[in-house]
């Protein structure tokens, strides 16, 4: 197979990403005093590729492909950090970080089938600490493609397992938001928690708090909920910063219309779909005297986020930025050449809070350029500038027949992409050795 990529032009160590064919004459002289012999220190922080490889799945393909380069030299100093942004695997990876431990309990789908699924718990100053990934029930990865349609889905799962969190006494319980097949505005979620949804007939059943039933609702008693939710504290970490009907500055772009089409929403569906949305923000404010509406993070998995803000007073917050802190990332970079990161696919979604736009912005803050490679990578002009120093897809000029959501073909390409990536830059500074 052809490579990658020809023209490779990313240094890590001498210029974080930087081409070296933009380099001056004199850039190059001090480049030839530097020592050579140093070992270069990689940061590898993918993000997970749903449906596929986990972070550190991922993270250990693309580091096996860059040790692996034969260089002539040491082999570089390669360290895997497992991240997530609070969607799927974001909990796993604060459990690892934190030592704690899976627990497994029944749950349903999005569309109500039996399922075995769990949380993360762990230890924290003497406090219970529990996880749980919205995608461990209610995500996308769960149905077949035919069963994906935002009218039938709902988020009625991920309630559960929240639920068998709280019987554990935690102190907090963090949900982890992204991945999700829902835009039910969490209302599966408030009834599997004890909250009575009702519509003008009377108190709605489990099997109709999905989506297409929004527009029905007209009250919601949250008597029950708030006893069993008791002094927990909800953390929300959301993986993109949309709100449910668009944000603080005016954009009307909201869950719906930014999602919608991913989870079988039509665009002819989607006004309607809008003013299920706008009913049910109406009824919660009524009910709590909170706006849902426009909340940074409001529309991330469909609007849960938004549902236990307002109903219980969850805190909601970066998922990416909370990773970075919890793994200690931005002390692991600091004094690297550089960092790598990616995930499934990136987008213009990556650049609405997504975990490699976090991991890039808080390499530049340590002074540390950033490469992306991904999957698939559309919307190349918005990423180049965010200021990603280079973009590489893996499947690029490959056999597009090859199932890419095979995890062994996944691995494969993350290695290769790894070994040519390390490779070229080798390569490139040799021809200024002295």
């Amino acid at each position: 197979m052809n490579d990658i990529r020809a023209n490779l032009e990313i240094d890590f160590k001498f210029s974080n990403f930087a081409s070296i064919a933009d380099r001056s004459d004199s850039d190059v002289e001090m480049r030839k005093k530097q020592d050579m012999k140093e070992r270069m220190k990689i940061i590898v922080a993918m993000d997970s590729f749903k449906g596929c490889l986990d972070s550190r799945e991922a993270g250990d393909a693309l580091a096996r492909g860059i040790r692996s380069a034969n260089t002539g030299r040491d082999k570089p100093d390669v360290e895997v950090v497992e991240m997530g942004d609070g969607g799927e695997g974001t909990a796993a990876v604060l459990s690892a970080a934190k030592g704690g431990k899976y627990i497994e309990c029944p749950t349903v789908n999005p569309r109500f089938s039996s399922m075995k699924s769990g949380f993360f718990e762990w230890n924290e100053d003497g406090e219970n600490v529990c996880a749980v990934d919205v995608a461990a029930a209610g995500g996308l990865s769960l149905l077949k493609p035919e069963e994906i349609d935002a009218k039938l889905t709902s988020s009625y799962g991920t309630g559960l397992l929240i639920r068998a969190a709280l019987e554990r006494r935690p102190k907090r319980i963090i949900v982890c938001l992204g991945g999700s097949a829902t835009i039910d505005c969490g209302i599966g979620a408030l009834g599997a928690l004890g909250a009575k949804i009702l519509d003008e007939t009377g108190v709605l059943q489990p099997r109709e708090l999905t989506g297409g039933n929004l527009g029905r609702i007209r009250k919601i008693d949250f008597s029950e909920m708030k006893k069993r939710v008791g002094e927990t504290e909800i953390v929300i970490a959301a993986d993109v910063n949309v709100g449910l009907l668009g944000d603080e500055s005016g954009n009307n772009a909201g869950a719906v219309e930014i999602f919608g089409p991913q989870k079988g929403i039509f665009l002819d569906e989607t006004e309607s779909f809008r003013r299920g949305v706008e009913n049910i923000c109406a009824v919660l404010e009524h009910a709590t005297g909170r706006d849902i509406r426009r909340i940074r993070g409001g529309g991330a998995a469909g609007g849960i986020g938004a549902a236990l803000f307002a109903t219980v007073g969850a805190k909601i917050i970066n998922g990416a930025e909370f990773v970075i802190e919890t793994t200690g990332l931005r002390e692991k970079i600091r004094g690297a050449a550089g960092v790598i990161t990616g995930e499934g696919k990136s987008d213009r979604q990556t650049a609405c809070g997504k975990l490699p736009d976090a991991v890039r912005r808080t390499a530049s803050e340590c002074g540390v350029g950033t490469a992306l490679i991904s999957g698939r990578i559309e919307d190349a002009d918005c990423l180049k500038h965010r200021g990603f120093a280079e973009m590489i897809g893996i499947n690029d000029g490959l056999d597009e027949h090859v199932n890419v959501m095979n995890p062994e073909v996944a691995a494969y390409r993350l290695m290769r992409a790894g070994y040519c990536f390390c490779k070229n830059q080798y390569r490139k500074q040799e021809k200024y050795t002295p």
